[in-house]
C-alpha cells in the first residue's frame, strides 16, 4: 500500500493476521555497554532485593529492548490504542530498529503477538517515561485482547528519572527532543528533526489515515518514532559517559 511504499515496509503475517513491519539498522548511536558503577546507580532504590534483581537483569545488554509507542491518545486510558510500537536493540555495533504498525484496529492482536515474541527474547525493557505511560498502556491492551498473555519483564529501566536528576535544573525541560538538542551531539550522530511531526498531532494523523486520508503524515510519524528510539539509546550512552 502507499504507506508501505513510502517507508520501505513489508507486510508481516502471524496466526492473528497481518500488520506493517518496518526494519532499519543504524550505525549511530553506537553500541555502549554500561559499566557496573553506572548500572548500580541506575538500579538503586529503597527495595534492596528489587535493586539486586534489576542489576542482575541489566548485566547483559543483548537482552535489552528499547521501546517507544505512538498512540491514539496522549492521556492513556482503556480506549487508547498503541497503533505503532517501536522497538530497538543493539546489533552489530549499532542499533536495529523494528516498528510494528497496525493499519486498522483489527490488526492490534497481530502487533501485540509480535511484541510478546520480542520480549521473550529480550525481556529487559528500556524506555523514556515508559513506566508511567507506554508499558501500563500496553499491559492494558494485552489484557483487553483476552487471548495474548501479558509478557513478564526481567527489568524495566526508565531513563526519564535519571535524566531529570542529571539535567532538569540546567535545562528545565527534559523532553527527549530537548535532550537531543542540548545534551547530545546530533550532527555527529547524523540526524535532525527539521521537519518533525508535532506529538500533539499524531493521534489525529492516524485517525485521518484509517478514514482514507493521505499516507504522508503517517510516514512522518514513523520517522518521528525512529528518531525517538535512536535518541533513547543515545541518551543511555550519554548517561553512561557521565556516571562512569
Amino acid at each position: 500500500d502507499a504507506l508501505s511504499q513510502l517507508v520501505g515496509a513489508g507486510i508481516s503475517t502471524n496466526h492473528y493476521g497481518e500488520h506493517v513491519s518496518v526494519s532499519n539498522w543504524y550505525s549511530t548511536p553506537e553500541f555502549v555497554e554500561a559499566s557496573s558503577n553506572t548500572l548500580d546507580l541506575l538500579c538503586r532504590s529503597r527495595d534492596v532485593e528489587l535493586s539486586r534483581r534489576t542489576l542482575a537483569a541489566l548485566s547483559d545488554p543483548m537482552k535489552w529492548l528499547f521501546l517507544d509507542t505512538e498512540t491514539t491518545g496522549l492521556n492513556g486510558g482503556t480506549g487508547t490504542y498503541a497503533f505503532l510500537i517501536g522497538l530497538a536493540w543493539w546489533d552489530s555495533g549499532g542499533l536495529q530498529v523494528e516498528q510494528l504498525f497496525m493499519r486498522d484496529f483489527h490488526e492490534e492482536h497481530s502487533i501485540l503477538h509480535e511484541l510478546s515474541a520480542r520480549l521473550a527474547e529480550r525481556p529487559v525493557l528500556v524506555t523514556f517515561n515508559g513506566k508511567s505511560f507506554d508499558w501500563p498502556l500496553l499491559e492494558n491492551r494485552f489484557t483487553m485482547t483476552r487471548a495474548i498473555k501479558t509478557p513478564k519483564l526481567a527489568a524495566h529501566l526508565d531513563l526519564l528519572h535519571p535524566s531529570r536528576a542529571l539535567w532538569k535544573l540546567r535545562l528545565g525541560s527534559v523532553r527527549l527532543v530537548e535532550l537531543e538538542r542540548h545534551v547530545l551531539d546530533a550532527p555527529r550522530l547524523g540526524w535532525h528533526r527539521d521537519e518533525d511531526v508535532l506529538s500533539a498531532m499524531i493521534p489525529q494523523h492516524y485517525f485521518d489515515y484509517i478514514r482514507g486520508g493521505p499516507a504522508e503524515p503517517l510516514a512522518a510519524v514513523i520517522r518521528h518514532n525512529q528518531m525517538d528510539l535512536r535518541g533513547l539509546a543515545a541518551i543511555l550512552a550519554r548517561i553512561e559517559g557521565l556516571l562512569a
